[in-house]
């Protein structure tokens, strides 16, 4: 079981990273809100460390364009 957690981790912290740098102009506010439901509902501090940069890198992506 705890390995499938670490590769959720390592899939959040990759991938998504990824896409959003990759594509900085796409609208992720439905990638966010499904992320802070997510960080609401996990009990594991990997994942919500994993989620919060996910937030932070889709507000920081948002700040840039205002």
């Amino acid at each position: 079981m705890f390995s499938i957690w670490l590769i959720v981790i390592s899939r959040i912290d990759k991938y998504f990273t990824q896409l959003i740098k990759l594509y900085p102009d796409a609208d992720y506010s439905g990638m966010k809100k499904k992320a802070e439901l997510m960080l609401k509902k996990s009990e594991s501090d990997k994942i919500k460390d994993s989620l919060t940069k996910l937030i932070e890198l889709i507000d920081s992506k948002k700040n840039m364009e205002e």
